[in-house]
This record gives structure tokens, C-alpha cells and sequence, in this order.
């Protein structure tokens, strides 16, 4: 999955994309980084910046490497007051970012990336999955660019700072190549007046948009198949589809108490859902392929917490629905057990809606051991989505992950008490 974050200086993108790929697990790239140790090398070689081609004739000599970030040559500090002041020009030679714009899309190549720059979702990706486009005030951006200097150890005045912005705001936006604009499909964020915090969390729900389309098999055997059994094999009641978000990922977090579940919700959801299952099961001839087809994907029991995590935070920002039992196994009681903390942890690392559920009935219609499906009355119950902004805003730490999960948990009681 890629997603962009385009914008002027002093926007924040940098801040919001070093957040967003922490909080996601992906890879951070400032492309910005690469024209600024272009341009730190050629001032160390007495380059002109003016002199596209032995600029040009630089860009073999660089080495980039994308990991969790960018990794560059540290020999140059390509922050220094110099580098300001020569990179838009360096930038916007069109044979220099032809090159440059190739290396990049070479390196974010079958990677999960949130890209910083000025024109990622515009020239370098314009088949990125999310675009965002920041933007704030004139005054804003000063200000936070003076601050940024400030931290490292440049005293300018006001007029000096806005005088910087303005003149790179006016070359990224009138050159020839890439210029700094929106990309038609990208959402407009406007960070004037928001904190760090805000900010983000305003970022991370815009990049839950995405709605995953339904397959054909699950979609036949919903409207044809279990459309004539469910109903009346177990005279299934269904409250709360209201609650269940009509576009971009969600979970769905339940009790678990029989093999019977994941169809059950499955069939009272409205929208397609995934689910996760031991691994084992796909090496089955025909079922295996049958349950894939049916978006169960597989996960290793020795790995279960890492692996979950990764499968459930990818499949929910590419728009799907996940059920997710907290319990994380079938119980045999009808109370709810302590929980784990992936689902907490995926809740807060992408931000999607978590939806509170309770089945009823499948513990007599399937008890655990049982391998009879007997015709008993079931209902299913969804509550209104849990509200974790508090937790989102707090960060990624565990006291939020215990919060989050307490609060997810007291919803499905609800419901239980609801149904």
C-alpha cells in the first residue's frame, strides 16, 4: 500500500508522514531527501546549481537505500541554511527529476510506504492508494518554519523566514516539471489551528476511505445460497446493521462460542468481511482454496500475535471489514474473557471504526465439541462504533492498548445485554 503526502513548507507533512508510518508499520520516505544530498554534493564539489548537466552526471555516485526510512550518505548535512537556499533550483532541472523521480519509484517498488514530497502523488505515484494534500496559512507556515530553524540552532527574523517560504513556495509552483499542486484524487487537509494530534488523527481517518469490492463466490453465496437457509434454518434476528460503516475498513469484534460464528456474522453484515484462520486449513485440497475465495486468510498459531497484527492492520487499510473474536479462541461460558491486545493495537494503529457485536445461539446450534449444526433460533447484535479518539490521540503505548481494549469489551456486554 502507498500513501502520499503532498504540501508547501512549513504544511507539516513531514511530521504527519513520520507519524502515519509509525503508527502503520510502514516504510517513511522524504523524497525531498534525495534532491537535498544532490544538491549538498555538488556545493562540496563547487557544482553550480544552474549546471544541469554535471548535476546530472552526479546522480550515479549517490546511494539510497529504503528501509523504515530512507537511509543516505551522512558525510553531507543536507539541512544546512546552504541546501535551503540552492535545493528548489537544483529541483526543478526536468532532466534531474526524470532520473531522481525513476530511483524513487524503483525503491518504494512492493513496499508499504508513506511517501513525503511535493509531487508523490501527482509525478512519482499518481496510482497511490491515498493521496493527502496539506495545506495552512501563510502565517502558519512561517511560523512553523521559524521554529523549525530555531531547533536547529538558526536565529532568522519573521520577515527573513517568510521571505524563504514564499520564494520556495513560488519556484515549487512555477516550474516547468512536477509542480507543486494537488492531485485531483487527493484529499485537502488544512493543519491551520490543529495540533500534532489532531492533525493525525484527521490524516489517519481520511486514509480508512478506501471500500474493498465484494468477490463473486462470497457475494453468490450470500444472496443465493445462505439467503434461503439462514433465515429460516435458524430464524436468524439481526439488530444494529446501521452501525456498520458504509465505506473504508472496520472491525467487527464479537463473543466466540462456536465454529458457526464467522458465517453468522458474515451472513448478518452487510458489508463483505475477512477473517483469519490457522493456517492448517488452506493446505486442505479444495477447502483451502474454497476459504480463501471466502477472504479467510491465513496466519501461523506459533506467530499468532505478530502476524495477526501485520495481516489484520493491512487488510483494514485496503478498506475491508475483519472480525476479530477478542478472546481469542472459543469459550465455553457465556461471559467475556479478559481479551488479547492485538485487537486493541489494531484498533489504534489504523483507526478504522471498531463495531461491538454479540451472537447469540451458536453455543446450542454448535456447541464447541460438536460437529452437528441442529436448527436453533440465533441472533446477532451490533452496537454503535466504540469511540477510541482519546486513545488515538494519546499514541501507540500499552497503557492505551489496555484503555482501548477495557472500553471495546464493555461494548460487547452491551450488546449482549442489547440482543
Amino acid at each position: 500500500m502507498i500513501i502520499t503526502i503532498d504540501g508547501p513548507a512549513g504544511s507539516g507533512k513531514s511530521t504527519q508522514a513520520k507519524l502515519l508510518a509509525e503508527r502503520m508499520g510502514f516504510s517513511y520516505f522524504d523524497t525531498g531527501a534525495m534532491y537535498r544530498l544532490l544538491t549538498a554534493k555538488s556545493l562540496a564539489l563547487g557544482i553550480d546549481s544552474k549546471d544541469e548537466s554535471a548535476l546530472a552526471k552526479l546522480i550515479p555516485s549517490l546511494k539510497f537505500v529504503l528501509g523504515k526510512e530512507l537511509l543516505i550518505d551522512p558525510t553531507f548535512n543536507i539541512r544546512s541554511p546552504e541546501v535551503d537556499r540552492f535545493v528548489s533550483i537544483v529541483a526543478k532541472h526536468p532532466l534531474i527529476r526524470r532520473e531522481i523521480v525513476e530511483i524513487q519509484r524503483n525503491l518504494i517498488q512492493g513496499k508499504n510506504v508513506v511517501i513525503e514530497g511535493r509531487d508523490a502523488g501527482t509525478i512519482i505515484v499518481p496510482t497511490a492508494d491515498v493521496k493527502i494534500f496539506l495545506t495552512a496559512t501563510d502565517e502558519e507556515r512561517i511560523r512553523r518554519r521559524k521554529n523549525e530553524l530555531h531547533t536547529r540552532g538558526e536565529i532568522l527574523t519573521d520577515s527573513e523566514v517568510a521571505l524563504s517560504v514564499r520564494k520556495r513556495d513560488q519556484i515549487d509552483s512555477e516550474r516547468e516539471i512536477a509542480p507543486l499542486r494537488p492531485a485531483k484524487e487527493a484529499f485537502i487537509v488544512d493543519t491551520t489551528g490543529l495540533s500534532c494530534e489532531q492533525s493525525s488523527l484527521e490524516i489517519l481517518k481520511l486514509c480508512n476511505q478506501k471500500t474493498h469490492r465484494w468477490n463473486f463466490l462470497y457475494q453468490f453465496l450470500k444472496i443465493v445460497g445462505l439467503l434461503s437457509i439462514i433465515p429460516f434454518y435458524f430464524r436468524l434476528k439481526v439488530k444494529g446493521k446501521e452501525h456498520i460503516p458504509r465505506r473504508g475498513g472496520f472491525i467487527i469484534a464479537t463473543n466466540h462460542r462456536s465454529h458457526l460464528d464467522p458465517m453468522i456474522v458474515g451472513y448478518a453484515s452487510p458489508r463483505m468481511l475477512s477473517f483469519m484462520a490457522r493456517d492448517n486449513l488452506f493446505k486442505i485440497p479444495l477447502f483451502g482454496w474454497f476459504i480463501r475465495s471466502l477472504n479467510a486468510n491465513p496466519i501461523r498459531r506459533g506467530q499468532a500475535d505478530l502476524g495477526a497484527l501485520r495481516l489484520g492492520i493491512r487488510l483494514l487499510f485496503e478498506g475491508k471489514g475483519l472480525v476479530i473474536f477478542p478472546e481469542g479462541t472459543r469459550s465455553r461460558t457465556a461471559e467475556m474473557g479478559a481479551g488479547k491486545p492485538g485487537l486493541a493495537m489494531m484498533a489504534l494503529r489504523t483507526g478504522v471504526p471498531v463495531i461491538p457485536g454479540w451472537v447469540e445461539g451458536t453455543q446450542n446450534s454448535m456447541p464447541k465439541d460438536s460437529k452437528v449444526i441442529k436448527p436453533f433460533p440465533l441472533s446477532v447484535t451490533f452496537g454503535p462504533p466504540v469511540n477510541l479518539d482519546d486513545f488515538l490521540r494519546q499514541g501507540l503505548v500499552r497503557d492505551n492498548y489496555n484503555g482501548a481494549l477495557a472500553r471495546i469489551l464493555e461494548a460487547i456486554k452491551k450488546c449482549r445485554v442489547a440482543s
